[in-house]
């Protein structure tokens, strides 16, 4: 099967993106287990921010080309299965060890879809299977675009990229700006 090929952008603070820019650093994983797992995240094909920058926040937009490599992409019914699985077990440990979960908060059901993911990568890990390169899934989230729809003003398809490799090329939008291509051949 062939990676998708994609690009995704990423918010972040301006300072960064220009040691990112001259080669002092590299993107940095999330710390926490956010609602894909750890690795660097992306929004397919949708600027958190058109703007070149935003002053005020000293935040701006990188943006990256990319192959999505051995994907948990929960937009297929094999790979939502395989993450409900997990998910049910990590939930039957925890209420086995007395936890219990408020169902109607949305923090918390991020964060336990995060450790889900997270379980599932030890858990292929720990069976000798091919680790994921990546996890995609769409996020419905803000107010609707008119009364009534289920169309929401901030739905994105986000990505976890897991393997650094994967990413190909980062760039600053809106800009002629190239940040840096990784030859791999």
């Amino acid at each position: 099967m062939q990676s998708k090929t994609m690009i995704g952008f990423q918010e972040c603070d301006a300072a960064l993106a220009r040691n990112v820019a001259s080669g002092k650093v590299d993107l940095p994983l999330t710390d926490d287990d956010y609602r894909l797992g750890k690795g660097i995240y992306f929004c397919e094909v949708r600027q958190p921010r058109p703007d070149v920058e935003d002053q005020e926040n000293k935040m701006t937009v990188i943006g990256g080309m990319m192959h999505l490599g051995h994907c948990l992409d929960l937009e297929d019914p094999q790979c939502q299965e395989v993450a409900k699985l997990c998910f049910d077990n990590l939930v039957n440990i925890a209420t086995k060890m007395g936890y219990v979960f408020p169902t109607q908060d949305d923090n918390i059901q991020e964060i336990l879809e995060g450790a889900a993911i997270e379980y599932l990568h030890q858990l292929n890990e720990s069976f000798g299977l091919m680790p994921y390169d990546s996890v995609r899934k769409w996020i419905v989230a803000g107010k609707e675009i008119y009364p009534g729809s289920r169309f929401k003003d901030q739905t994105r398809n986000q990505v976890c990229i897991r393997n650094r490799d994967c990413i190909d090329m980062l760039f600053i939008p809106n800009s002629l700006e190239f940040i840096r291509s990784y030859d791999r051949s």
